[in-house]
Order: structure tokens, then C-alpha cells, then sequence
């Protein structure tokens, strides 16, 4: 039996009142436009009965391409999109709600979208046909956000990882973080630190991550030791920070660190070189007083003691900028040499070998003393001081008294004036002599002949001697 409408004009059934069929087009027409997502309202036979502006706008289509048009011939056929005839001819007919179905689809006036359709059928009353009402969610470019987050994230040279806030299992780790700790990230994901890591580290970071989540501060960890997976320990400059839901709850704990245990090794050897420089400096300086005591002995005028004294500070100054170059691990033998030579050189005067010696430092200074005595001299006295005279400096290698190798270096001056031996020795013949012997534990053989002077220098091999030779160098016969 029917029953009678009421004053409004709306069926009374039992204590429910059913709205009238123009309150209710009137409340679809209100709830389609006061929805700020894409919705379309579809009749029963799936043609266009309302689509809102938000709808419109998105899919590049008007009121009049859309109204009483079917949903799979808008905008070209382009909606003619199998995913969505499935959904509403088979899925939704069984279960009338459909939240958060995927549809991926290339409009030809768009491009790709990639979207999630919520569906829900709509059945007023058996007299009427039902409706269905769709709901568009555009998530590409969130999606595309997500793919350029996760590919920077994925390229970044610092280590980034994520743990879940409520239990601090690692969630996802990037490709860096894979190499440095050593372990997959199929290894790492749904593990937590203790798996990892030996338990006094574990405790102080998850003690960290705990006082993170608490706070709600970003933290910024200077240095911490860590443990990787092949036994070796590095260093690393961490920062952690609180990642949180709409409502606020913190959700994840993020963390991007940088291995400093280079940067740590370089500043812990800056340091090592400043003490080294400062201990050599304090040396030069107190060898300076004894140098211009010992030269103002051996010098005729204050004008000559000036120019020698000169002449061995810049000498050791020149031994210092080289080690300097070289960060004090040691220089050429070839390059102390040829800088002692340099201010009395020509095309013709000199021949120095050209094999690759490394001496130590404290080598290197000695040597560079030890030369420039003999290169002075030479250039006052012997085969430097004329034309037509020549020197000449090599080196070879051989075995010591005790079988021990030691490099020799031959100083020897040809076509000079006659040499006579000096009647006293003075501090330059003393440099020559004792300075290479009292430093490295070397040998000099020191002699006047007459028809120029010739020495050998004999250097041991070892942290305060020979530091390097070259592996194609050979002396005659022999390869080191």
C-alpha cells in the first residue's frame, strides 16, 4: 500500500522520512560543487548526471561535453579505460564501496596520470535507478615527488636511513648506507641497531634516537664511532630528526650522516705535521746561533761572514720549502741537488743522475747542509770557480760492513784549479764530515786530491734515511 506524503512533500515510511526527488538532486548539486576533488555523479547506465568544476578543470572538459554524455566517451573516448569498465561492471556491483582503487592511464591531452578512484552505488529508493558517485584522487605528481625524493636520496653521497618512531627498526636505507655499513638493505629493513652493531653502540644509539623522538630537536653528533660489517672502524657526523603525521605524532626517525674518518685522519695528521714542523723549527732555530758563531770564526771580513751565513740559512730554508711541498714524508734526492747547484749552473758544468732517491727528512736536511758546503766551496775554490770545470753527482747502491744496503753518493769535481788540503778544518769541512754521521747514522768520505775534490756519502736505508727508491731504478747491475 502506498503511503501518503506529508506536508513537505516527503514519504513517510515507518519514523523515516525520504526526501523528495528535487531535495535530493538539490543536495547532490550542493555536495558535488562543495567538494574540492574531482566527482562525478553517474546515472545508472553510467552517463555523465553532475561533474563538479574540480572535475572539469582536471580533465580539460566543459558542463555541455559532459552532461548526460557516457563517462567512457569523454574527452574523445579517452575515459574509455578498461580498469574503470571493470570497476564499475564488476566490482563495484558486488560490493558497492570501492576505496583506493589504482588506475594508471595515458590521456592524450594530459599525459600519464596515475590515479586512485574511490566508487560508492548509490540506491535512493526501488523506485528509483541508483547512482554512482566517483571520487578522483591525482596522485601523480606526489608520485613523481616521491620518485625524485627517493632517486636524490638513492645518489647522495652521505649515508640516510629511516626507522619506524614506534619500535626504531630501520624502514629504509639508501644505496650509500648499504656500502658503508656493508649490509643489503633487504638485511637491514625490519632490523634495528642491535642486530648490527655491538651493544655499547646499540645502547647509544638508540639512547640518542629515544631522546630525538622525546624532545622533538633535530640532533647534530659531531663524531661517533662505528663498527662496519668487515671489522673496521670509521667515523661519522650524524644528524637525526623527528619525521611526524598531520596530527603532529612523530611517525619515523630520519638520519643522514657523513664518514669523516678521512677528514678525522687528515686533521689528526695536520696535527702530527704541526708538531713535527714546530719540534724542526725549535731545531733550526737553535742550530742558527752555533751556524753564524762558526762562520763568523771562519770568515776574513764582516762582509764575507754576511754572505756565507746567508748562503747556509738559505740552504736549510730551501730544504724546509721542500719538505714543505712534499708534507714532510720526504723529498728527492735529485731535487735537493739541483737546487744547491742552481746559482752557479751552465749548459756544461754539471751532471747529476736523475734516478728517483726519496730521503727521509731528516735526510733531506742533512743532505741539503752537506751539499751546499761542498756546491760553496766549489764555487769559491774549486771546479765551479772557473770555466771548464765540471761536476758531477750520482749515486749508486751497496751493501754496508754489516750487509746492510745503503745508498752512495758520489761528489766528484773534475777540471778545476789544483786543490791544496786545507791546513785547518774549518766548519764547513766539519758540516761535510760529521753532520751526515751525527744525524742519520750515514758515512762520509771526505777527500782534497789534486786534481779535485771528491766525496762519498753514504746513507742508510731506513725511516731516517733512503725512504723510497723507484722499483725500475738500477745502479749497474744491481735493482733494489
Amino acid at each position: 500500500m502506498n503511503e501518503p506524503p506529508n506536508r513537505s512533500g516527503n514519504t513517510l515510511r515507518g519514523d523515516r522520512q525520504i526526501p523528495a526527488v528535487a531535495e535530493i538532486d538539490a543536495f547532490l548539486s550542493e555536495l558535488v560543487e562543495t567538494t574540492f576533488g574531482p566527482l562525478v555523479v553517474l546515472d545508472a547506465r553510467f552517463h555523465v548526471a553532475r561533474a563538479n568544476a574540480a572535475f572539469l578543470e582536471a580533465f580539460r572538459l566543459t558542463t555541455s561535453e559532459t552532461r548526460g554524455k557516457s563517462l567512457f566517451k569523454l574527452g574523445n573516448r579517452q575515459w574509455d579505460i578498461p580498469e574503470v569498465r571493470r570497476l564499475l561492471g564488476e566490482i563495484l556491483p558486488q560490493q558497492g564501496v570501492v576505496e583506493g582503487f589504482r588506475v594508471d592511464h595515458d590521456f592524450e591531452a594530459l599525459g600519464k596520470r596515475n590515479m586512485l578512484i574511490n566508487a560508492r552505488r548509490i540506491t535512493v529508493d526501488k523506485q528509483r535507478p541508483h547512482i554512482v558517485l566517483l571520487a578522483i584522487n591525482d596522485i601523480t605528481e606526489r608520485e613523481d615527488s616521491d620518485r625524485l625524493l627517493d632517486q636524490v636520496m638513492e645518489h647522495l653521497p652521505a649515508v640516510v636511513f629511516l626507522k619506524s618512531a614506534s619500535d626504531l627498526r630501520f624502514v629504509q636505507v639508501n644505496r650509500a648506507a648499504e656500502q658503508f655499513f656493508g649490509y643489503s638493505r633487504s638485511e637491514m629493513i625490519g632490523r634495528n641497531d642491535y642486530d648490527f652493531f655491538p651493544k655499547e653502540q646499540a645502547d647509544f644509539f638508540t639512547s640518542v634516537d629515544r631522546e630525538v623522538l622525546a624532545s622533538g630537536k633535530v640532533r647534530d653528533i659531531a663524531e661517533e664511532p662505528i663498527r662496519t660489517r668487515d671489522g673496521t672502524t670509521h667515523y661519522l657526523r650524524t644528524s637525526k630528526i623527528v619525521l611526524r603525521d598531520a596530527d603532529g605524532k612523530p611517525t619515523h626517525l630520519l638520519g643522514a650522516a657523513l664518514d669523516i674518518t678521512e677528514r678525522r685522519a687528515a686533521e689528526e695528521h695536520i696535527r702530527l705535521l704541526m708538531r713535527e714542523l714546530d719540534h724542526r723549527v725549535k731545531n733550526v732555530l737553535a742550530r742558527i746561533p752555533v751556524i753564524a758563531m762558526c762562520t763568523r770564526e771562519g770568515s776574513g771580513s764582516m762582509d764575507e761572514f754576511v754572505k756565507a751565513l746567508e748562503g747556509r740559512i738559505q740552504s736549510m730554508a730551501s730544504a724546509h720549502e721542500l719538505l714543505s711541498l712534499a708534507q714532510w714524508h720526504g723529498v728527492a734526492l735529485s731535487d735537493i741537488v739541483h737546487r744547491e747547484l742552481a746559482p752557479y749552473v751552465t749548459e756544461s758544468n754539471t751532471n747529476v743522475d736523475s734516478a728517483h732517491i726519496v730521503l727521509s727528512a731528516e735526510a733531506s736536511q742533512a743532505m741539503a747542509m752537506v751539499l751546499h758546503e761542498l756546491v760553496t766551496n766549489a764555487a769559491k775554490y774549486g771546479a765551479l770557480s772557473i770555466p771548464g770545470g765540471h761536476v758531477s753527482v750520482r749515486w749508486s747502491r751497496e751493501k754496508d760492513a754489516t750487509g746492510s744496503d745503503r745508498l752512495l753518493i758520489h761528489w766528484e769535481e773534475t777540471g778545476g784549479p789544483l786543490v791544496e788540503a786545507p791546513r785547518h778544518c774549518g766548519y764547513g769541512t766539519s758540516v761535510v764530515r760529521d753532520l751526515i754521521p751525527y744525524e742519520i747514522g750515514g758515512t762520509v768520505d771526505l777527500v782534497f786530491a789534486a786534481d779535485g775534490v771528491r766525496c762519498k756519502i753514504g746513507v742508510p736505508f731506513g725511516p731516517k734515511g733512503v725512504r723510497h727508491v723507484d722499483p725500475s731504478t738500477r745502479f749497474g747491475d744491481d735493482a733494489p
